[in-house]
């Protein structure tokens, strides 16, 4: 009986030490990884490149907080924002900056877009919103990863 139970307490520890190993790893591989920009495929961007370097027009730089984007946005990322016009067709995957009654400006992605509003739903959320085009401030053209 005694040696089962330190067989098996030895299995947990075992199991323990390898865990701790692949959290310790991917935490060294997170910050070994260069930051890297993405620009979203569904954004029509205006830019401009020069010697290498890729300028993008009309963008406003915000720091990201709140988790409701992860894995695709995490907190502390910074998203590259441009100005919504109503006239801009949304579609489905763009990721968008709206207004809320309660949080202020939230981003999420439009998972089904139509004439005067879309539903959008955070990565990391299972909460679907309804948004009028009235509320959507920015779209989201970018992201610098950290």
């Amino acid at each position: 009986m005694a040696k089962e139970k330190i067989r098996i307490v030895s299995y947990i520890t075992l199991f323990i030490v390898i865990l701790l190993a692949v959290i310790l790893g991917l935490f060294i591989y997170n910050k070994l990884t260069p930051h890297t920009l993405m620009l979203p495929a569904h954004n029509d961007v205006d830019y401009v490149k020069t010697n290498g370097d890729v300028c993008v027009k009309s963008v406003i730089p915000s720091n990201s907080t709140g988790s409701s984007m992860y894995p695709s946005v995490s907190s502390g990322n910074v998203l590259l924002l441009q100005k919504y016009d109503n006239n801009t067709l949304l579609k489905e995957g763009q990721i968008i900056v709206f207004n809320t009654e309660n949080d202020g400006l939230v981003a999420h992605r439009v998972i089904s877009a139509y004439n005067d509003f879309c539903f959008t739903k955070g990565d990391n959320s299972v909460n679907i919103e309804k948004v009028s085009n009235s509320n959507i401030r920015y779209l989201i053209v970018g992201i610098i990863f950290k």
